[in-house]
């Protein structure tokens, strides 16, 4: 994709752009760029699922990096059928209700704390922005979303040189307005379904 971006904007040699500091992370944005349009057309496009362990007397919990929304929260007491907890405030675990609180981007807080370990018995349903922060990693978007994200890549970096964006602008516009075509309609859904690649969790 690196080599796609250098094409577009007639570099085959570094000259303005360093691959490094400039390319890269114009593909990172770029990425969560589209992923951002995405979630516009389908707010739960892009979740995916983490798991953890629990562990007796342990209240806080890390959560998955990059986090953007926390959509479900389960445990289980066996690591297998999984019941989902109740999202509280901290004054009411405080006061002694049953959930978990969104202590901040990082952490959640059980309570109460759980009294057994339990592996894998922790389950959340989340939207993470998606990465790529380097040309080795793997593109989490589907394929064919790919040169999508190299198009605003290129808008990102004529930006930064203050060149216009306007013809490029038009042209990402055209290509966000035809990802519904990719979606599974029916006269009950119009949900965007994406087919986003397992390995994808080995980057996010």
């Amino acid at each position: 994709m690196r080599t796609r971006l250098r094409r577009r904007l007639l570099e085959d040699v570094a000259d303005r752009f360093n691959d490094v500091d400039d390319l890269n992370p114009f593909l990172d944005l770029g990425v969560q760029e589209v992923q951002k349009r995405l979630l516009a057309i389908e707010p739960e496009a892009t979740k995916t699922r983490d798991g953890g362990d629990l562990v007796a007397g342990q209240d806080f919990y890390a959560l998955p990096p990059d986090l953007w929304r926390l959509m479900k929260l389960e445990t289980s007491a066996d690591g297998v059928t999984y019941s989902k907890v109740t999202r509280i405030t901290d004054r009411q675990a405080d006061a002694g209700d049953v959930g978990f609180v969104l202590w901040s981007r990082s952490y959640v807080r059980l309570n109460p704390a759980p009294t057994a370990n339990v592996v894998n018995g922790l389950r959340i349903t989340h939207i993470s922005g998606m990465r790529m922060p380097t040309d080795a990693t793997v593109c989490p978007l589907p394929d064919d979303l790919h040169m999508l994200a190299v198009k605003c890549a290129h808008k990102l970096a004529l930006a930064d040189l203050g060149e216009p964006t306007d013809r490029l602008d038009a042209e990402i516009a055209a290509d966000f307005n035809s990802i519904p075509l990719y979606s599974e309609g029916s006269a009950e859904s119009t949900k965007l379904e994406l087919d986003f690649p397992q390995e994808y969790d080995a980057y996010r």
